[in-house]
C-alpha cells in the first residue's frame, strides 16, 4: 500500500467527469499532520494524454495552507480518467514531497443491463493482499471496462462493502458485489 493511501484521506474519491468539484486532502494520524506555519505546493495532473488534446494545459504549482488541519482545493476533472495530484511541503528552501495522490473520477456511461461482458470474481485489495484501497480498486476496474466486480479480500467481507459506499449516490455502470474469499479456491457471494 502506497504510505499516502495509508497516511491521508482524499475526498471525495469519486467526482462526476467534467466539473469543477472541492477535493480535500486530511491526515489520518497525528504524526503526518499538516503544519499551519508551512505552505504546501499541490500540482494537479490528468493521466490519459487526451486531456492535453481537448484543451488542458500543464498547470504550475498552487501555493495552499492549511485551514483545520485541512487542504481543501478547487479542480475541474476533465472525462473519464484517473486524475493525480502531487503535493509538497515548502519550508523555506527545503521541499519535501508529502505524497502523490490518485484517484479513479468518473463520468457517466449509460448502464448495458441486458448483459455483463466484462467481469472478474477474484479481486483483492491493500486489506489482504492487494495494493491499493477497495474504492481505488472498484474504480480501476470500472475504467478498464468492467461491468460487475466482487472485491474478495481473504476472509473479510468489510473491503467489498468499503467499495459499494464509494459509489453510493452516483450513478455508475459498474456492478459491486460484496464478497469475501474463504479459501484460495472458494469465493462467497453474499
Amino acid at each position: 500500500m502506497k504510505l499516502e493511501n495509508h497516511y491521508f484521506d482524499v475526498t471525495p474519491k469519486v467526482i462526476p467527469a467534467d466539473r469543477e468539484a472541492v477535493v480535500t486532502i486530511a491526515p489520518r494520524f497525528d504524526h503526518c499532520r499538516f503544519r499551519e506555519d508551512r505552505t504546501y505546493a499541490l500540482t494537479y495532473a490528468p493521466v490519459e494524454e487526451w486531456s492535453v488534446h481537448s484543451g488542458w494545459m500543464p498547470l504550475p504549482k498552487i501555493a495552499v495552507r492549511p485551514e483545520n488541519g485541512r487542504i481543501e482545493f478547487r479542480q475541474y476533472f476533465e472525462g473519464e480518467q484517473e486524475h493525480v495530484l502531487y503535493l509538497e511541503e515548502i519550508d523555506g528552501e527545503t521541499r519535501r514531497v508529502v505524497g502523490r495522490f490518485s484517484g479513479l473520477f468518473r463520468r457517466g456511461r449509460p448502464f448495458r443491463p441486458q448483459a455483463f461482458t466484462r467481469a472478474t470474481s477474484t479481486c483483492n485489495t491493500c486489506r489482504s493482499d492487494g495494493v491499493e484501497s477497495p474504492d481505488y480498486v472498484a474504480g480501476a476496474c470500472r475504467s478498464i471496462g468492467l461491468d460487475l466486480v466482487a472485491i474478495t479480500d481473504h476472509r473479510q467481507y468489510g473491503p467489498s462493502l468499503e467499495a459499494q459506499r464509494a459509489f453510493d449516490g452516483v450513478e455508475i455502470d459498474l456492478r459491486l458485489f460484496p464478497a469475501k474469499r474463504c479459501t484460495r479456491l472458494t469465493t462467497m457471494f453474499i
